[in-house]
């Protein structure tokens, strides 16, 4: 009965987020989406899936050396979560130094945001902006309350990736 609960409310969510939210033309929208396989070609990212979404990840905005090195990955556009964002992302520093990247969600995403994490809880996720890749991270909790932090922003990448979130 549980799962069939969870079934139900996963395919309102779909129906009511993911498709408005996805662009014409095979165009992956800004948001944050499961990580279904990484490659270092995209047919290895492909490979096995159902025509999955692939999209490159070079790491630049992290303190990630892969930028020589691009991956691809492969991400779940059936269920995901749109970076709808309300107010302005503050950017901090943690204890060691590294920039933070706060984001609050819009409202009516904040919903979507708890049972997208609950349902990718200990998977891997992508936070996507313009077609790419931006940050790759294991969800470790249900995330509630619609905010999250980017981590790990690599020099002046918080401040690159709050003007991106401030475009849309």
């Amino acid at each position: 009965m549980r799962v069939l609960n969870l079934l139900i409310v996963m395919l309102l969510v779909f129906s009511m987020t993911a498709i408005s939210q996805k662009a014409k033309n095979g165009v992956v929208v800004n948001g944050i989406y499961a990580v279904l396989q990484e490659g270092k070609t995209p047919e290895e990212a492909r490979k096995g899936k159902a025509s999955p979404a692939v999209l490159v990840y070079d790491g630049r905005y992290t303190d990630s050396s892969q930028v020589e090195n691009p991956s691809f990955v492969a991400v779940d556009t059936s269920f995901f979560v749109p970076l709808v964002i309300e107010g302005k992302p503050d950017v901090q520093k943690d204890g060691r130094g590294h920039a933070l990247l706060g984001v609050a969600l819009k409202q009516e995403y904040k919903g979507v945001l708890e049972k997208f994490s609950q349902a990718h809880l200990g998977g891997r996720i992508a936070i996507v902006l313009d077609g790419e890749v931006i940050t790759m991270h294991k969800v470790r909790m249900v995330i509630t309350g619609g905010k999250f932090q980017l981590t790990r922003c690599y020099d002046n990448a918080c401040e690159a990736l709050q003007s991106k979130l401030l475009e849309k």
